[in-house]
């Protein structure tokens, strides 16, 4: 119940006054994870942000911990330069990490370094190891990019490819990612203004789960943007 996380909550605050960072710093990261989890289960990012990014100043190669912080800091705070700042560190020490990699191009994007992103989005597409999935997220981050770049006569070429690689995959099809960090971003940023209504019904399309439909769905904001 929410009464006993609070409660688990101070148990824990009272143990980080005994298990300090300077004196028991792997006991003090243990508890700083225990008490990130106890707050991502009362729904609080914030402080399950705050928490897991003091478990990574000890365990800098905590995946968990650096996977939960990119979501909440993305997705849920809106915090992109946090983000943006999260991966380039975990990248620092782990940049075979193509979940990461891929996790650092939206955060290039959602933090208009729209020219970084293209360069980095060449690079990771170019590569043999993606999953469906990933690459699925490459081009759809790739196309946002493009339109703030007003690269606009590469978007239609950009979509024909994303709907290649959606056809061939199963009928039950579920993009695994969390895009309510760009969607934010794009309803607020000046240059993705002229497209905005446009990219909004994109992002949407990706949203359904039957490959058919999302299918149909691409090809009819394929057509709107002609």
């Amino acid at each position: 119940s929410v009464k006993l996380l609070a409660e688990a909550v101070e148990a824990y605050k009272q143990a980080l006054s005994v298990r300090t960072k300077e004196e028991l710093p792997q006991q003090w990261a243990t508890t700083q994870n225990n008490l990130a989890y106890t707050y991502l289960l009362l729904n609080d990012p914030l402080n399950t942000v705050e928490c897991y990014v003091n478990v990574l100043t000890v365990y800098p190669k905590n995946r968990r911990a650096y996977l939960t912080v990119s979501l909440l800091t993305q997705n849920f705070l809106f915090d992109y330069d946090g983000a943006y700042r999260n991966s380039q560190k975990w990248l620092e020490h782990s940049p075979e990490d193509l979940f990461a990699q891929v996790s650092f191009a939206e955060q290039l994007f959602t933090t208009g370094r729209f020219s970084d992103c293209e360069g980095h989005l060449k690079t990771l597409l170019n590569s043999r190891n993606l999953e469906p999935n990933l690459e699925i997220v490459l081009h759809t981050v790739q196309i946002a990019n493009s339109s703030a770049l007003n690269k606009t006569d590469s978007i239609d070429l950009q979509i024909a490819r994303l709907i290649e690689l959606i056809r061939k995959q199963p009928e039950q099809l579920e993009v695994k990612w969390l895009f309510y960090g760009m969607k934010n971003f794009i309803g607020k940023h000046e240059k993705l203004s002229a497209h905005r209504a446009w990219l909004e019904k994109f992002l949407d399309t990706l949203a359904d789960t039957n490959r058919d439909s999302i299918v149909s769905g691409l090809q009819k904001v394929q057509k709107d943007f002609k």
